[in-house]
């Protein structure tokens, strides 16, 4: 998203809260040429967080050998990997703007907030860059459990790009998160691992389908009927028919992942293999989506 701006647009405004020192985390990196930029001028300890494995591979080898300067692949929903007060800035240039335009966006970028919140040092800072407005940016950031405080800017070179500064509370008493929480995201990582598992497989059968394959499941019309004469369990999950039966305190079943012929719906469109991986990353992307909404 370097359309949006570069860094040396906004340098300036970043200074008073950005030292050449502090642990950094870019949250949503994607193919930006920011942190290379920082990492340029000094910034030595950047960590950059995308959940696109593409995007992850491609700048680990564009950016291979320089020193202090880290891509890791991971949901900003989910950032485990990290502990508590991990780092002292966490940068998002355009990233709420992203989680904003999809479904569940609400959802989605109160977990990614409180992720936030968790990784980020007491004294802290969490900078937003957006094109958002305060009223609609503000309801989002200002909320007690996120334990910072909210001021804004717009940035000099455009009025229409604005700087959120969230600054974490030095005293803060973390909340307890409920159990409920806690098995969510249980289910969550269980269905991850079927995702993954369902794009390995696509691919696999991809690649020894034969030329110009087409037709499979990915063709037929209305829902398919299981053995007890219902709809699919994949389906179902599309359809939001889940009930909390469905659901056990183990995993997502397999059968809740929908039901799709990959291969012949990407065999027709002749891509190279990266198209595939990258159409097929977006079927991931929904899944996890419709998971989402089940154990929300």
């Amino acid at each position: 998203f370097d359309w949006y701006f570069t860094y040396e647009d906004v340098k300036q405004m970043l200074t008073p809260y950005v030292k050449r020192r502090d642990r950094i985390l870019v949250v949503g990196c994607g193919n930006s040429d920011l942190s290379r930029s920082m990492h340029k001028d000094g910034f030595a300890d950047i960590t950059n967080l995308d959940i696109s494995r593409i995007v992850i591979a491609m700048m680990r080898e564009r950016h291979e050998g320089m020193e202090g300067l880290a891509y890791v692949c991971g949901d900003v929903r989910l950032m485990g990997d990290f502990p508590d007060d991990s780092f002292d800035v966490v940068l998002d240039k355009g990233l709420m703007d992203s989680l904003l335009a999809g479904i569940g966006a609400d959802r989605d970028v109160a977990g990614m907030l409180e992720e936030i919140s968790r990784v980020l040092r007491p004294g802290g800072y969490y900078l937003e860059m957006t094109y958002g407005e305060p009223g609609t940016r503000v309801p989002l950031l200002q909320r007690p459990e996120y334990s910072w405080t909210v001021d804004h800017s717009v940035l000099a070179f455009s009025v229409t790009h604005h700087l959120y500064i969230m600054k974490r509370d030095l005293a803060v008493k973390r909340h307890a998160r409920p159990a409920t929480t806690t098995m969510n995201e249980k289910k969550r990582k269980a269905a991850a691992e079927r995702a993954a598992a369902l794009l390995a497989t696509a691919l696999a059968a991809y690649e020894t389908a034969p030329s110009g394959a087409a037709g499979g499941g990915a063709g037929g019309g209305g829902a398919e009927e299981d053995s007890d004469g219902d709809e699919s369990d994949g389906d179902a999950l599309a359809s939001g028919h889940w009930s909390d039966a469905d659901l056990d305190d183990e995993a997502i079943p397999d059968e809740a992942l929908p039901s799709v012929d990959l291969t012949a719906r990407y065999a027709r469109t002749g891509g190279p293999p990266e198209s595939v991986l990258h159409a097929t990353e977006v079927e991931v992307a929904d899944t996890m989506r419709q998971v989402d909404a089940i154990v929300a």
